[in-house]
């Protein structure tokens, strides 16, 4: 079905609808009259449906409202039993009122053809992306209330005795609590976003009512242990360790971002105040949460608190300047690299460090303000060895390259437990840019040997890389015949790969060493459609081409032994030329 034609269907089910409520011929020949037709009419038609709508009684014109609300304002599709349950729910109630949950027809009808089931899903939606867009333009007018009702249905659900009464206490038993309220499921994965949203469009006088319900629920210790079980549960491949477990509603507010709420709880003057700097189950606290969801306004409260420490860490031992720096939260690294007693050095149990973070994401923002501080440790590793310029390296950031090389003291030949350097790192991954950058380094050596004995221009001819083969070679100093423990050179590993390109590059040196060998050398050590290569290599006068191996075998033999005609062909004319 193409787009006019679903124009055309969907305006017919419009006017259609609008005829349901004539109840005489002469009432619906009048409605046909005024009838439109074409796409632009739908403006039009659905104007029409939201006055049959309003021309309902009190009670339909409020469920219709509702209805269209949760379907307009959802965070993913609603099923028809999910839906039933939300506009069953009470506020102020402690339980559900299954009297309450209003029967499927009625909710179809009251919404003058607007929504729709689908049969396959069961999932209750508008009936077509256009109906959206209007109650897009006139949700705030026509249905004002709607976002702070979604909030408050959502936490009061969330608040039943029914509900989350027994997860705390007994886990295992989550699963069978989901499947016996439909609802909790939407309700805990999306209450927060849609309190996130309102608290951030409102003014907070307009949300007083939704303030103090979400306020109960979060001094409710046990309703919060169970909320952050059953959220685990429902989205654990997102949440895992990152949501709070066995936590304060502080914790779960800080985590959402909600800042008057996070504000609120740690003021109260009774049994239900929190802690602001207690930890969760992961020893982390309510401003390493929000220092990870970037949510400002909370971290900036927080840290204007006396009994807040900004450099407490996790069981992991990261700490909230370590988490905003991971994420790429600059303008809360800003925030707290303000803040007296900032370890901007912190370790974790691995060594990382926030700039090491920084650097192996690509946060050059982040990069940047940490290089500023004067007591920041550029040359800090982790416990494999790595430092912020060999992250930066392997992972090709190469802004960040040049911003630490410009750091004095940075040590541009860092080697990691295994001897990588960061130009051993660039050269291996053909990061041509990172290679340049690390080579205009006067004290740069590029004829490190890695522990197993391969240097960057080995790297670089393993892989074919003749553009970072080409700068290497450019470098004063570059040992062209370097090799590893096993006699492997640049030239031998290009021959073995078959890289013509590189071969020919290497040859053009006066002080390469053609007959280098290992346990054999590169022209008894042809393989398959490597005729070329040969070719290139007995253009060499200096090629030894009747050279043995340690089998007594020649490169001419090895050729015949497997077969390989042209090569065969391409040695007996050089032996005979010779």
């Amino acid at each position: 079905m193409n787009v006019y034609q679903s124009y055309r269907f969907l305006l017919a089910r419009l006017h259609l609808d609008s005829l349901a409520g004539e109840t005489t011929a002469k009432s619906i020949k009048y409605t046909l009259k005024t009838l439109k037709s074409g796409a632009r009419s739908l403006p039009q038609a659905y104007e029409d449906a939201i006055k049959r709508i309003e021309s309902q009684t009190p009670s339909r014109i409020s469920l219709a409202k509702e209805v269209l609300s949760w379907i307009i304002i959802a965070k993913r599709p609603l099923t028809l039993r999910e839906l039933q349950h939300a506009l069953a729910i009470e506020i102020g109630e402690t339980e559900l009122d299954e009297d309450n949950i209003p029967d499927v027809t009625e909710i179809i009808s009251v919404c003058a053809g607007l929504v729709a089931i689908d049969k396959q899903s069961d999932i209750i939606r508008l009936v077509h992306y256009t109906t959206q867009e209007f109650f897009e333009h006139i949700e705030k007018a026509w249905i004002p209330q709607a976002r702070s009702m979604v909030v408050n249905k959502c936490v009061t659900y969330l608040s039943f005795n029914t509900v989350l009464a027994e997860p705390a206490e007994s886990p295992w038993l989550v699963p069978t609590i989901l499947a016996e309220n439909p609802f909790l499921n939407y309700a805990a994965l999306y209450w927060g976003m849609h309190a996130f949203q309102l608290y951030s469009e409102e003014k907070s006088n307009a949300i007083a009512g939704t303030h103090e319900l979400a306020l109960r629920f979060l001094q409710n210790e046990s309703l919060v242990q169970s909320f952050s079980l059953v959220l685990a549960h429902v989205y654990p491949e997102i949440f895992s360790q990152s949501l709070p477990v066995k936590g304060t509603g502080l914790h779960m507010a800080a985590f959402f971002g909600l800042a008057h709420l996070s504000a609120s709880l740690p003021e109260q003057q009774d049994d239900t105040r929190v802690e602001p700097d207690s930890g969760d189950m992961w020893e982390r606290t309510p401003l390493l949460y929000a220092a990870v969801g970037g949510h400002m306004a909370v971290v900036k409260l927080l840290l204007e608190r006396a009994d807040v420490d900004i450099n407490r860490t996790d069981s992991n031992g990261n700490g909230p300047l370590s988490y905003a720096a991971m994420n790429g939260h600059a303008a809360i690294v800003q925030l707290m690299l303000a803040k007296d007693g900032v370890d901007v050095n912190s370790k974790n149990q691995l060594g990382e460090t926030p700039l090491l973070y920084a650097a192996a994401r690509g946060h050059m923002g982040v990069v940047k303000l940490l290089l500023e501080r004067a007591d920041v440790d550029i040359n800090r590793t982790d416990s494999r060895g790595n430092g912020p310029l060999s992250y930066a390296a392997m992972k090709g950031h190469v802004a960040i390259v040049q911003l630490i090389l410009a750091k004095d003291g940075v040590d541009v030949n860092s080697k990691n437990e295994r001897g990588r350097t960061p130009l051993l790192y660039a050269a291996e991954r053909e990061d041509v840019a990172v290679v340049k950058l690390l080579l205009e380094r006067a004290d740069v050596d590029i004829n490190y040997i890695y522990n197993r004995g391969n240097g960057p221009l080995s790297y670089a001819a393993m892989g074919g890389h003749v553009a970072i083969a080409r700068l290497m070679l450019a470098k004063d100093g570059v040992d062209v015949n370097s090799k590893n423990q096993w006699g492997g050179t640049p030239l031998l590993y290009a021959v073995e790969g078959r890289h013509e390109a590189l071969v020919k590059l290497l040859l053009e040196r006066a002080d390469i060493d053609v007959n280098c060998k290992r346990d054999i050398r590169p022209t008894s050590h042809i393989r398959y459609e490597r005729e070329v290569v040969a070719g290139t290599l007995l253009e060499r006068p200096d090629v030894d081409a009747g050279f043995q191996d340690w089998n007594g075998l020649t490169p001419l033999r090895h050729a015949e032994i497997r077969g390989y005609k042209e090569i065969v062909k391409l040695l007996k004319d050089h032996i005979a030329f010779h």
